[in-house]
């Protein structure tokens, strides 16, 4: 991150909370996503002072400088959580970001996409907004019990108002191939792996190279069906489909 930070950005790590300290508080879910939910909690409030905005970072996140620039953020009123990539969980969605994602990168412009109603997942990059700080620590705190992961308890609170959350695409932040051997979440299944090499694919500094030999190891799991579909709606995407 020091490599892409602009001036007068303060950098700071925050030590993680560990599994064992975290497993006795209440809830259904496993210790160390309890020490993921409180970790994050404490990392805001570490930071609450001031109305600076806070972009929180998960070790496994790599960052593009185009991050910092100030118009890439929404108005200040309008926004609680800002996230720079995430997992969307309706791939219906993923055509028209990858059709209109190359005259975004063209233009140099981001896209902010409201989440109010999206199936987003994922905490591994995002903003607080410097002047809600204070309402996303009590929207955390109303949870008495920890039942959720922190990332859908977010989610929960976005979509039941609780708190506004957006967007950026194309992505300003991606997750390393690394992502996937998270101690949060072990082993990996292939909803994880097909959402997280589209999710490297769509960050503005892409590496084209290693999404082409993700693609090709996703498809060589599928059907013949399945990879001519995949085919055909490249197409799609490349806009070479024009409806009438």
């Amino acid at each position: 991150m020091a490599r892409v930070a602009p001036p007068g950005v303060s950098l700071a790590r925050f030590e993680a909370v560990e599994a064992a300290a975290a497993a006795a508080l209440p809830g259904a879910i496993r210790p160390a996503e309890k020490a993921c939910f409180r970790s994050h909690r404490e990392a805001i409030a570490t930071c609450h002072d001031g109305e600076s905005p806070l972009l929180v970072l998960e070790d496994d996140v790599v960052l593009s400088a185009r991050a910092f620039t100030a118009d890439r953020l929404p108005p200040g009123e309008d926004w609680d959580l800002l996230f720079t990539d995430a997992t969307l969980a309706d791939p219906g969605l993923w055509i028209g970001l990858a059709k209109g994602r190359p005259a975004l990168i063209a233009q140099d412009r981001v896209r902010i996409i409201d989440l109010a109603h999206a199936r987003f997942a994922s905490a591994a990059a995002y903003v607080v907004n410097g002047r809600s700080k204070a309402r996303v620590l009590e929207a955390l705190d109303a949870f008495e019990r920890l039942d959720l992961p922190y990332d859908i308890a977010l989610r929960q609170l976005v979509h039941a108002g609780r708190l506004r959350a957006c967007l950026t695409f194309p992505f300003l932040t991606s997750v390393t191939a690394l992502s996937g051997a998270s101690q949060i979440q072990p082993g990996g299944n292939a909803a994880d792996l097909i959402s997280d090499a589209f999710r490297r694919l769509m960050f503005v500094d892409r590496d084209l190279a290693a999404s082409r030999a993700e693609a090709e190891a996703i498809a060589a799991g599928c059907d013949e069906e399945s990879r001519l579909v995949g085919m055909i709606l490249g197409g799609v995407v490349s806009g070479q489909f024009q409806p009438k």
